[in-house]
């Protein structure tokens, strides 16, 4: 059954976010540390939890409150990689006293930043494929319908993708060692 605007699933929706949105909004802002692109990636993040609701459906409040944290994840790192707004290692004053999990936190945030920066490179079937399959967790067969092209060319794309994602990555991080 697919989604509609005005049926019970909507109103469902609409209700679990409002329940969440604090909630939301504070994971937000402590994943990115600045209002603007932790609003940005809660608003991108709800439109794609929309506008791919049908794979979500029957997740019950739990899940779909962890899904909807990992798509708010990406999406807020994403909103900051586009703009260079991450915090960074150097940016921590007092190194020693940071938490391990905090310097775990910061480091993968970096990461997520470098290769959000190598995958907005990429062109944009290799961006969609890449996003569905990995941010989404979206099958082969949705990426097909979605790019329009066959399930044995979404693989291809997706092999292409990562090849080219390793190769930039790896300047990247190249460029910034140099730096």
């Amino acid at each position: 059954m697919p989604f509609r605007h005005d049926s019970t699933d909507y109103a469902f929706l609409e209700t679990f976010v409002e329940q969440h949105i604090t909630d939301f909004s504070k994971f937000a802002f402590y994943v990115v540390h600045d209002y603007d692109y932790a609003q940005d990636g809660i608003q991108n993040a709800l439109e794609a939890i929309l506008k791919y609701y049908d794979n979500v459906r029957d997740f019950d409040e739990q899940r779909l409150f962890r899904y909807c944290l990992t798509i708010i994840k990406h999406e807020c790192l994403r909103a900051a990689a586009q703009n260079s707004k991450v915090i960074s290692v150097e940016e921590v004053e007092h190194f020693d006293a940071v938490p391990d999990e905090m310097l775990d936190q910061i480091i993968k945030e970096e990461n997520a930043a470098i290769l959000n920066k190598c995958v907005s490179q990429l062109p944009e079937k290799f961006q969609t494929a890449i996003l569905m399959k990995y941010y989404y967790n979206q099958s082969d067969s949705d990426i097909s319908k979605v790019i329009g092209v066959s399930v044995a060319s979404v693989r291809m794309i997706l092999t292409r993708a990562r090849s080219k994602l390793k190769k930039t990555y790896i300047q990247l991080i190249e460029e910034e060692v140099t730096e």
